[in-house]
């Protein structure tokens, strides 16, 4: 190598270090957060899986699609049905044909009252192609909330 490359491959190779390290730290923190969720310590879970987003590269969908879907889960928790939907609506974005990104905006939805709403959301989930880990649990659970919608559709 020469004298004047080796300064750039230098360089590169703790841009990578850096980046890797970083990545490593939103993974951290995610983790860190599903042990708060299981524990039913929601406030801790929320702070985590907000710094693990934080970290998170912006090109990782499929990371900050499961981080804002955890993260609403745990503001579901805690009855912050509006900071749910929004984080929600995050994933949703961030990944569109995932089952149970349909399945947290539906469950928002239907706790804001927006039933109408949440009944369209319910049954695109239906078809999405996309479950959590292989398993159709998750449309199982939508297929449940379509079906409380169905019988008590004002909510009551």
């Amino acid at each position: 190598m020469s004298n004047i490359t080796e300064p750039i491959v230098e360089d590169m190779k703790n841009k990578y270090a850096f980046l890797n390290n970083v990545q490593n730290e939103a993974f951290g923190w995610k983790e860190k957060g599903n042990e708060m969720f299981g524990q039913k310590k929601f406030d801790m879970a929320i702070d985590c899986y907000t710094l693990s987003i934080q970290y998170a590269a912006i090109d990782n969908a499929q990371l900050l699609g499961t981080l804002h879907s955890n993260r609403s889960q745990a503001y579901f928790k805690k009855k912050q049905f509006k900071k749910a939907k929004d984080d929600a609506e995050k994933c949703f974005k961030y990944r569109p044909n995932w089952s149970k990104s349909f399945y947290r905006l539906g469950s928002a939805l239907m706790e804001l009252n927006t039933n109408e709403r949440a009944m369209e959301i319910l049954k695109d989930g239906l078809s999405s192609s996309q479950t959590c880990n292989g398993k159709y649990d998750d449309k199982y659970d939508i297929f449940k909330k379509i079906m409380a919608l169905a019988f008590n559709p004002e909510g009551n």
